[in-house]
């Protein structure tokens, strides 16, 4: 969801409650953001209920006051961009080691976290905060092929990365 943005502020802070009078207090609170925005990851496609949001302003222990809620139906996610694709490296450091380590990527919301593929099978999803796995279940004098797809908090999968083409020894 989105929202007028001011630039005065500091951060939001985000409410929500299934019930439509809800005051801020008795909702429940979400999250604070310094953006205008904010992905609720606790509603997901498919469930039936609707949410109602308030959000406010704060700047230096100021806080704005709580406008009415707002509704919004879940399971309709606003966002349907994938993230870029990684740009993969690696390197097979022992006969059953292999190193692949790939620079974060950018998403018009957050990236959530990387899939990491052996010969087109997915081996490991890894959380954002990382950038590198390594991969110890392969066998010596073996050749493989890695990619990496990078997915946001939508469940948006972007495209997948070169491949590396990697030689065990």
């Amino acid at each position: 969801m989105t929202w007028t943005d001011q630039p005065a502020a500091a951060c939001f802070e985000v409410f929500r409650s299934p019930d439509a009078g809800f005051s801020p207090g008795t909702g429940t609170y979400v999250a604070t953001v310094s953006t205008n925005r904010y992905y609720d990851p606790t509603v997901k496609r498919g469930l039936t209920r609707t949410y109602h949001y308030s959000v406010r302003a704060a700047q230096a222990g100021n806080k704005s006051r709580f406008p009415a809620p707002v509704a919004a139906v879940a399971g309709l996610p606003a966002d349907t961009t994938a993230p870029a694709p990684p740009m993969l490296a690696g390197q097979a450091l022992h006969a059953t080691k292999v190193t692949l380590s790939w620079l974060p990527v950018s998403d018009n919301q957050a990236v959530k976290g990387y899939k990491v593929y052996r010969d087109g099978v997915q081996i490991a999803d890894v959380a954002a905060a990382f950038n590198s796995w390594m991969d110890n279940a392969i066998k010596p004098n073996t050749a493989y092929r890695y990619t990496v797809k990078a997915y946001d908090v939508a469940g948006n999968l972007s495209p997948e990365s070169p491949p590396a083409m990697l030689k065990t020894q």
